[in-house]
């Protein structure tokens, strides 16, 4: 029994020395497991041992605390909804020497039983020796799961990962019977080769039989690998189905299986699987781009002193060269990378989207989308004090759980390969997302195509789409009935500067997105300059764009165009949703809010919206900014956002 304790002991103490290395920023690092934060993961450990510690040692302490928990439950709370609640504004460092002091007073408490101790769990009673080397596999797999989205490499495993293996093989009947399904007849066999030089086997079947790396067998028993990313062979029937059922949590396979894998399906992966995701731009595109600005081939300058034919020869080139000499993109990448990122497969495509959970009970859910030539960026501002407000001088009541989507062929979504990705499937595949995440009642919010598909969300998913918060009105037309009020004639100054000026690019992107495509994929300068110049037009900016927006943030939002190759994908949205019968205008019920930004590119009217928008319960003119709302003014964004949305929590 002590080899048990001490073992489970060496397990924890192996994590919590690499926790103790974490630095601020990664503790709120999304992981594979149910998009669960590394802080979530320490949270579910701590519980987990208090459990455990509460069962060694006071069964009736045990017994309440898990009918307490059990309450919490029924009212709708997810497990680690529960656990959030239950450890309040503990995280980070704090929260990792509580889990250490329990883990040490429960290892304490099991190397006190005697070894035919029965112990009480969430199901049968266990023996203790079960019971201590299944708490050592839970600390082990969530370890493998803070290893990969840390990207480190593992140390060489020690000999106790036998006990892994071993409670995979015997938890077999286990992994059926936890998922209400009937236990197969045959066992498969299990023959697995370790670091260390020896074979472990636990005979059955021979003609179903699971073969291969010790190592693999348990990341795949433990849910942090698809079996199809590993070099096993699996034979058989019931071998196969097995690995299906206890990989469950491990995602889509990321890399062809090795040579010899007899094991190929990749049904074996729940389609509805969520996988951490961290942006990592490869060197060698890096690279790649400064050569290509280096070696740009420029035009000559423009004829005017002003902007009236485009974006100018001067700051094209300074910008470039800033980005070639200067700009720090590992830098950015890192601060983007503070947001805990995933992706999940909708409707053929996967979905990148940024899911920052707040540590506040009650947070509600709000879905933002970006629109072009945006991307998340826009939102890299407004993330954390949405998600924690109190920490940025806010109150706990107006805390959100913060989903930020990128669209279909924008960033780190998948681009689609075939038509028809217009708003209102795009709409549908958000809905999917959020029912996906757990949430059955949201917000959501949008700008530029993010209002679009806001509204169609409004329209689409009022059973659960609690009310939309929009800075544009595209589904809108002018509607005037004898002199335009001030309002109106805003707007219609701003339809007529649109039209004369500014949406030459919409008409090349509605009509021969392909074409545009190719300068665009192959020049960063063509693509900064196409992007950039409506930076300079819709921003409220008093002349340059940079007087309101850094050159960083600048170019961090045209990097997740050029180092994804989006150009061309991105701009087919307007060729999916611009023209007769392309979009439906939706008649949108549920509660709106409109925030009016004065350099928006047409400004919204209430007048005319409230035909297709029947409850309009919010409208704020704001003092300044333009057309990329939470990128220009965060502070008066987040305070319209909390104003509309305290009205429906």
């Amino acid at each position: 029994m002590i080899q048990q304790v001490d073992d489970f002991r060496a397990e924890a103490a192996e994590i919590h020395q690499l926790l103790g290395r974490l630095r601020d920023d990664e503790w709120s690092l999304g992981t594979q497991f149910k998009a669960w934060t590394i802080d979530d993961i320490v949270r579910h450990l701590h519980m987990g041992d208090t459990m455990a510690l509460a069962s060694a040692s006071d069964p009736a302490q045990f017994a309440a605390l898990r009918a307490d928990i059990q309450a919490e439950r029924d009212k709708g709370l997810s497990r680690i909804e529960e656990t959030r609640q239950r450890l309040n504004g503990l995280g980070g460092p704090a929260l990792l020497r509580r889990w250490h002091e329990t883990a040490e007073r429960l290892c304490d408490a099991l190397a006190a039983k005697p070894a035919d101790a029965r112990l009480k769990w969430a199901g049968p009673d266990m023996g203790v020796r079960m019971f201590t080397t299944a708490r050592q596999m839970e600390t082990w797999s969530h370890a493998q799961a803070i290893y990969d989205v840390l990207g480190l490499e593992r140390p060489a495993p020690s000999p106790r990962l036998r006990n892994i293996a071993e409670i995979g093989v015997r938890t077999f009947g286990w992994a059926y019977r936890n998922r209400g399904l009937p236990v197969p007849a045959v066992m498969p066999s299990v023959r697995l080769d370790t670091p260390f030089g020896e074979t472990w086997e636990w005979k059955a079947s021979e003609s179903h039989a699971v073969e291969g790396d010790a190592v693999a067998f348990c990341q795949v028993v433990t849910q942090t690998r698809n079996v199809a990313d590993t070099s096993l062979s699996v034979r058989g029937e019931a071998a196969r189905h097995w690995m299906s059922i206890v990989q469950c949590f491990a995602g889509q396979p990321e890399t062809p299986p090795a040579p010899g894998t007899r094991y190929r399906s990749r049904k074996a992966s729940p389609m509805n699987a969520i996988s951490p995701f961290r942006i990592a731009v490869d060197d060698d595109v890096l690279e790649d781009l400064r050569t290509r600005l280096r070696r740009t081939r420029w035009p000559e300058a423009e004829l005017v002193s002003d902007w009236s034919q485009g974006i100018p020869l001067q700051w094209v080139q300074e910008v470039c060269r800033y980005w070639a000499e200067a700009y720090d993109w590992r830098k950015r990448e890192a601060l983007l990378n503070r947001f805990p990122q995933f992706t999940t497969h909708i409707d053929g495509l996967d979905i990148h989207f940024v899911h920052a959970r707040s540590p506040h009970a009650g947070a509600m859910p709000l879905l933002i989308t970006h629109g072009w030539p945006g991307s998340i960026v826009e939102f890299h501002k407004v993330i954390e004090p949405l998600v924690d407000p109190v920490k940025h001088g806010g109150n706990a009541a107006d805390a959100f759980h913060v989903i930020c989507p990128s669209l279909p062929g924008f960033g780190f979504s998948s681009k689609p390969t075939t038509t028809g990705w217009g708003v209102d499937r795009i709409a549908r595949a958000w809905t999917v997302l959020m029912a996906r995440l757990g949430y059955a009642r949201y917000g959501a919010q949008g700008g530029d195509w993010g209002s679009a598909v806001t509204t169609a969300i409004g329209g689409l998913d009022a059973a659960h789409c609690a009310g939309i918060h929009i800075t544009l009105a595209m589904s809108t037309r002018p509607n005037v009935v004898g002199e335009p009020t001030p309002e109106e004639a805003r707007a219609l100054r701003g339809i007529k500067h649109y039209a004369d000026w500014d949406s030459g690019y919409s008409k090349q992107q509605a009509t021969r997105p392909q074409t545009v495509g190719y300068g665009l994929t192959d020049s960063p300068a063509g693509q900064v300059a196409w992007i950039l110049e409506k930076f300079w037009a819709w921003t409220d900016c008093d002349g340059h764009t940079e007087n309101i927006l850094g050159r960083d943030e600048l170019l961090d939002n045209v990097m997740l165009y050029w180092v994804t190759a989006t150009a061309a994908s991105s701009a087919r949205l307007y060729w999916e949703s611009l023209g007769p019968d392309k979009r439906t205008v939706h008649k949108v019920g549920v509660p709106t809010g409109v925030a009016v930004f004065p350099k928006e590119i047409v400004t919204p009217v209430r007048r005319w919206m409230e035909g297709n928008f029947t409850n309009i319960q919010h409208w704020s003119e704001m003092p300044k900014g333009g057309h990329f709302a939470a990128f220009e003014q965060p502070a008066l964004f987040i305070d319209d956002v909390r104003k509309f949305f305290r009205t429906l929590r």
